[in-house]
């Protein structure tokens, strides 16, 4: 009882400590494209939500359970991006779980909610209004459950194999990925597996439950959603361990190889099962197969993002990691280990929090400045990726100043599809935003009154951005503005222009 208790005690400091990291500063920055797009695509009624998430490439379930979580809690940046701190919360005291089943040790599972509570880049994602803590919680959920399926399963666990494998397959594309290396693993070990035909019949049905979701990324597809991601090359799946270990990469391979040594030396003492090898190789295959099969994707089609995808298989990093952890049996090792991580990860976190405090700008505070200075009757052209931000912020703000203004986007799609396309497409419709731009300026031009302003949103960056402004200043004067002040928060707005 005394162990179990301190176990318990254990697994809970390690979810305070996440809880301490991750709310550290979780309002602190204004919401960044993807957080404001998802904030925009919830703001649409139930019976529509499913057409946002098509146009815009939402995730089919984490967009229903953002929208009730949003009828509750409202779609503020720390309402939102607390949905997703709480999914982390709970991967962090359910990893123990896995950890200490998979590989039969708790030492495994207690090192696995440790370093789930301090690994910075799980920390910085979850403290984002998005579907990544979500999407890494259910492929836990998921991979736990096809373990036990190997084992003495009961029957609801298949039910629940199947339940958090097809909620995945809806959740994110990496997480077809994942399954699709959990298929590999019964496949390779089928001999030291047991219940070989059964998980096979299970997979079957998780293959024909998520069939409509491909038909959804097919459609999803010819928005040209993902074609802002470029082609990769090998160096990416080095460039995602290391965002995987972020802040802790040297200190992480030390402690690692140490671990190895340990292994070899007390090879005897340690002895490893048959269902301990295979869980241990079954990580192995969870957390390199993905990524590989993206890059191989990619080679056709560009779908790999090194930087945020990574969260999906961050579970199977941090066991692997708990496992060669756990074999480190001398106690004066441990307790140099323990606070030079949480050393490192309250750095990440600390400087993340002085970066963000010494902004004197943001995406919240340019809408709050435009506001302020707005006219009833004038007309505000969002360009661009601004649009994503300043829409959800103007629309936000507008709700106390109460002014009688006109917002318009440009291009017209971005209304639609804030996702925005690369500027190889952008050359290859390019006569279209020409025609686009021309029908803007006649459509200003017969319906503003002479006192009224039109405010540009502009990024030099953006090709159709700079094509606007060039034809406002034909057709209009140029009679004010301003640049958001340095430093300030990473954004696709450089400045404001006032035009009459």
């Amino acid at each position: 009882m005394k162990k179990i208790s301190l176990s318990f005690l254990a697994v809970a400091g390690c979810i305070l400590l996440a809880v301490f990291f991750v709310f550290n500063h979780i309002g602190a920055r204004s919401y960044w494209c993807d957080e404001a797009a998802m904030a925009e695509a919830i703001s649409v009624p139930f019976s529509q939500l499913y057409e946002r998430a098509i146009i815009d490439s939402h995730p089919i379930f984490y967009l229903y359970l953002a929208k009730i979580w949003s009828l509750v809690f409202g779609d503020g940046e720390i309402a939102l991006r607390s949905l997703s701190a709480i999914f982390f919360l709970l991967l962090v005291g359910f990893i123990y779980k896995v950890g200490s089943y998979i590989f039969k040790s708790k030492s495994a599972g207690l090192w696995a909610a440790f370093l789930a509570a301090t690994n910075y880049f799980m920390i910085f994602w979850s403290m984002q209004a998005g579907r990544y803590a979500f999407s890494a919680l259910i492929g836990l959920a998921s991979f736990y459950f096809l373990i036990k399926l190997t084992r003495k399963p009961e029957k609801l666990d298949y039910l629940f194999y199947i339940l958090f494998s097809v909620i995945g397959a809806y959740s994110h594309p990496w997480l077809s990925l994942v399954f699709g290396s959990q298929i590999l693993s019964i496949l390779f070990f089928r001999k030291v597996t047991g219940n070989f035909w059964k998980i096979i019949k299970s997979q079957l049905a998780v293959i024909l439950l998520v069939l409509p979701n491909a038909l959804i990324m097919i459609s999803q597809a010819k928005w040209g959603i993902s074609s802002w991601i470029a082609r990769t090359d090998i160096s990416a799946l080095f460039e995602s361990l290391k965002y995987m270990s972020r802040g802790n990469t040297i200190g992480y391979l030390a402690f690692s190889v140490l671990a190895i040594i340990f292994i070899f030396i007390y090879r005897k003492k340690q002895k490893i099962s048959a269902e301990e090898k295979f869980a241990a190789a079954s990580v192995i295959i969870y957390l390199i197969s993905a990524p590989i099969f993206a890059f191989i994707v990619s080679l056709f089609k560009p779908i790999y993002v090194a930087g945020r995808y990574e969260m999906i298989i961050m579970p199977a990093f941090i066991l692997l990691l708990a496992y060669l952890f756990s074999k480190i049996k001398n106690k004066y090792i441990l307790f140099f280990i323990v606070p030079f991580i949480i050393i490192f990860s309250y750095n990440g976190v600390l400087a993340d929090k002085k970066e963000v405090d010494s902004y004197k700008s943001s995406e919240k505070s340019v809408a709050a400045g435009i506001l302020e200075n707005l006219k009833d009757g004038d007309i505000v052209i969002a360009t661009d990726l601004s649009w994503t931000t300043q829409s959800f912020y103007l629309d936000k703000l507008n709700k106390e100043a109460k002014k009688d203004f006109k917002l318009i986007p440009f291009p017209e799609e971005m209304a639609l599809h804030p996702g925005w396309r690369n500027a190889k497409q952008m050359l290859i419709d390019w006569p279209q935003y020409e025609k686009e731009a021309d029908g803007l300026i006649k459509q200003i031009e017969e319906t503003k009154n002479k006192d009224n302003q039109v405010w540009v949103l502009y990024s030099g960056a953006n090709l159709v951005s700079r094509l606007l402004y060039g034809k406002m200043a034909k057709n209009f004067n140029l009679v004010g503005g301003f640049q958001p002040l340095q430093p300030r928060e990473s954004s696709w707005l450089d400045a404001v222009f006032v035009f009459n």
